[in-house]
């Protein structure tokens, strides 16, 4: 029973984890305001939950803003290339949403007026789940190019080669990954108190999976 209440046992060791993500998640929010701080602002949140993961953090803010400073120009490089892929795949999504929205219109009408049968429906609706998929692995291999900076500070270069090889290498972990996002946001809609944190969440927990990665592919 006493070792339940001891500060230094791994229960306890995890909460502190959560609670200093937690209070990252404030922080990260903060500097994500000028937008095109978004990288740098992610790969430090990455360096922070990373050396976590491996009991090797130090303070939040000084450990944060360290990071922040000297991850500055190689993550918003490519926070620019993650930015301009978002917006690619959000514009295909809304036009293949659109696509599936007018061939699913089953009235004489609607055919008449667009050409489509409801198999344009159908086809529209598989088009934006795959478009949904892609974008989502596409989410996920940016996670690993947060990662692969943090850790080893590969120029950026390397970082866009090494972070698909890296997503491909490991496709069980890799498909885990992409599933992160989507459950975080329902357990913490679920827990509305808790919504405001889910971004940590995530980073958290990547960072537990990628760690995994790393080691796997060094040894």
């Amino acid at each position: 029973m006493s070792e339940l209440f001891n500060p230094e046992n791994r229960f306890w060791n995890f909460v502190g984890k959560l609670a200093d993500v937690s209070a990252m998640s404030v922080i990260w929010l903060v500097t994500c305001i000028p937008i095109f701080t978004i990288g740098a602002s992610t790969a430090a949140f990455y360096d922070f939950c990373l050396k976590a993961v491996r009991d090797q953090e130090g303070g939040v803010i000084r450990g944060y803003f360290s990071a922040w400073k000297r991850h500055f120009r190689k993550a918003t490089l490519l926070w620019m290339i993650q930015l301009a892929g978002l917006l690619f795949f959000a514009a295909d999504i809304w036009f293949a949403a659109v696509f599936w929205a007018v061939g699913s219109g089953k009235t004489a009408e609607r055919v008449a007026l667009t050409g489509m049968s409801a198999a344009g429906g159908q086809v529209g609706l598989a088009l934006t789940v795959f478009l949904l998929i892609m974008a989502d692995l596409f989410l996920v291999i940016t996670m690993y190019m947060y990662g692969i900076l943090a850790v080893f500070d590969h120029p950026v270069g390397k970082i866009l080669r090494d972070a698909p090889a890296m997503a491909m290498k490991c496709v069980p972990v890799t498909i885990v990954m992409m599933l992160l996002p989507a459950a975080f946001f329902l357990l913490f809609y679920q827990l509305s108190g808790f919504f405001f944190f889910w971004i940590g969440g995530v980073i958290l927990a990547s960072s537990y999976l990628m760690n995994f990665v790393f080691v796997k592919i060094s040894v």
